[in-house]
């Protein structure tokens, strides 16, 4: 019971025996339950005022309290048919996209991720070619300036480990970008030829 409604109770005369003893051990503890209980307290008399200066307004308190136990009443228990209902059709739907609609999409195998391993170079290629692996704390400037400096041009990538393939004009164009990214261990990790 939390402590909106053993509050309740306290007011209502509802807490048996131990139950209002440790509920008045934590009131003597507590201003925030005495203030509930104050302001609780100070509703009921105001609707027995009420009920006292009006006729229509008679049983007052007893329907806002009646009201408020009615609503604070555990949920019906009924609801789980339904929730089986709702989970079931929700897998239904599912299954029914996966195996009707999936298949029928366009794209197919075609689309998705193809590693570098997939696509070798030719033999042309590969002459003119690098794979190189750039460090995580390089930024974009000093990449495009060191690419640039090469003469080297991104061409795939990254790989599933990471590399990217670099292709230069010729073979001694390669060679001399190879020399120039060894010197740059702050920005280039490793250096391979395919």
């Amino acid at each position: 019971m939390d402590d909106d409604d053993r509050v309740l109770a306290y007011v209502q005369g509802r807490l048996d025996g131990p139950d209002q003893s440790a509920f008045e051990r934590d009131l003597a503890k507590r201003a925030d339950l005495r203030a509930e209980i104050a302001a609780l307290r100070a509703t009921r008399d105001a609707f027995a005022q009420e009920e006292a200066d009006a006729a229509p307004a008679e049983g007052a308190w007893q329907r806002l309290s009646q009201s408020i136990t009615t609503e604070r009443a555990p949920a019906n228990l009924n609801r789980r048919p339904a929730l089986a209902q709702m989970a079931a059709a929700a897998i239904g739907a599912i299954a029914i996209w996966q195996f009707l609609a999936v298949p029928f999409l366009p794209g197919g195998e075609e689309a998705g991720f193809v590693p570098v391993s997939e696509a070798p170079l030719s033999p042309a290629e590969a002459e003119r070619a690098l794979r190189v692996g750039f460090a995580e704390t390089a930024s974009v400037g000093a990449l495009t300036a060191l690419l640039a400096e090469a003469g080297a041009r991104i061409v795939d990538g990254p790989s599933a480990v990471g590399l990217f393939t670099l292709s230069f004009d010729d073979a001694a164009a390669r060679e001399a970008a190879e020399a120039i990214f060894a010197a740059r261990g702050a920005l280039v990790l490793v250096v391979s030829r395919p």
